[in-house]
């Protein structure tokens, strides 16, 4: 693979980092490669060597190429980071055997040092992780910190390569009102981000189990020049270890010697859900729907919204304005009729905490609701009960 003419452009009203990705090992055509941002925030924009290798280092392992060729300097840190990425994503894929595909920059390999006064990002979804991770920083980190938050960044995957405002505001402006009243309470500015790096994947597999952490922290790279630190939030609880493109072993070692990544917070579900569900502005400001990938609602009949409200409903803050103010034991009976819960480790886990928690606070008809579609949803995939971990 060779990643050249790595530059940075404002047209449009947009600022964006553009690239060519070129195969040499396996016959796909070559691709042009953008991440853009709003035109005030062009001086956040780096056309960074390292944040190309983050994007584009496990698509070309999985592709079978050799080398990744790449116009500029890497930073030696991170080039030796990315060993460990592929060393963990060979441990959990039997077909992902070959050789990794070694470093070859045209500049050699030379460590920066981080941004002056360089201070911390967020990448968030307005999901229950992100939320949980900004209002834990907010509570623990004093806002003169480095470590304290001051931008969050969001990322919408979409293919059109014309620099546009009206694209970028299109695919990022319905999320846009719940990320911008959580930001004002932190005090930090917003960085939307598009990009069509989704392409590099080709495959939406291959984007969840093992790549779609590098491609959040890879936006951030690109459009986050200002700081030093970003943080993931971690999206399974302590206890669940099976292969997941964000994982406690990948996001961290896609850090440089200017850029640290963290996977951040790993705490469960339930106590992640009750940090946000004691922030009224996050709690009014919770966007985790499944049926509207855009951001603007939350639907509250699909597996995220079911669950989030559950567990906000058994800690007694079901008063948002993002969610339904109820749940029924006909909308718990969806999970069932649609089967919507995974039999992958910790979801149905996530469910088995919240039947006894629901039957304590009365509500016995959601918890035997519950209960028969965890019954059930075992049954389907030969799963049997276990002991949850607290």
């Amino acid at each position: 693979m060779r990643i050249e003419q790595l530059h940075r452009r404002v047209v449009n009203g947009v600022g964006r980092v553009e690239m060519e990705v070129h195969w040499e090992d396996v016959d796909r055509e070559p691709f042009r490669l953008f991440f853009e941002t709003e035109e005030r925030l062009s001086g956040h924009l780096n056309p960074d060597p390292n944040a190309a290798l983050i994007a584009c280092a496990l698509p070309a392992f999985r592709d079978g190429e050799r080398r990744i060729a790449i116009e500029g300097s890497v930073c030696p840190v991170l080039a030796r980071n990315i060993d460990v990425v592929y060393a963990r994503v060979t441990m959990w894929s039997s077909e992902q055997s070959g050789t990794p595909p070694v470093v070859e920059p045209s500049a050699g390999f030379s460590a920066k040092d981080p941004p002056e006064g360089g201070q911390s990002m967020a990448l968030t979804s307005g999901g229950i992780d992100s939320l949980a991770t900004l209002r834990w920083n907010m509570l623990n980190v004093p806002s003169s910190h480095e470590r304290s938050i001051k931008a969050l960044a969001f990322v919408a995957f979409y293919p059109d390569w014309d620099p546009s405002a009206a694209l970028l505001q299109g695919r990022t402006g319905r999320r846009r009102p719940a990320i911008d009243a959580v930001a004002a309470e932190l005090g930090a500015e917003v960085i939307p981000i598009r990009t069509n790096s989704w392409e590099l994947a080709d495959g939406g597999h291959f984007f969840n189990d093992r790549w779609h952490g590098a491609a959040f922290v890879s936006a951030a790279a690109f459009c986050g020049a200002p700081y030093r630190r970003a943080y993931l939030a971690a999206g399974q609880d302590p206890w669940v270890d099976v292969p997941w493109g964000s994982h406690p072993m990948l996001d961290p070692y896609y850090s440089s010697a200017h850029l640290t990544v963290e996977h951040d917070l790993m705490i469960s579900r339930f106590e992640k859900t009750r940090l946000v569900g004691g922030w009224k502005v996050g709690r009014d400001n919770i966007r985790v729907c499944q049926n509207d990938s855009a951001g603007s609602y939350n639907c509250g009949t699909c597996e995220k919204c079911i669950r989030t409200s559950l567990t906000l409903l058994v800690q007694g803050q079901l008063d948002s304005k993002s969610l339904p103010r109820d749940v029924s034991p006909e909308v718990v009976a969806l999970l069932d009729e649609y089967e919507m819960i995974s039999p992958l480790p910790g979801y149905l886990e996530y469910y088995d905490v919240l039947v006894p928690e629901l039957r304590s606070v009365g509500r016995g008809d959601l918890a035997e609701a519950l209960q028969d579609v965890l019954d059930k949803t075992r049954s389907r995939y030969g799963v049997s009960p276990e002991p949850t971990p607290q």
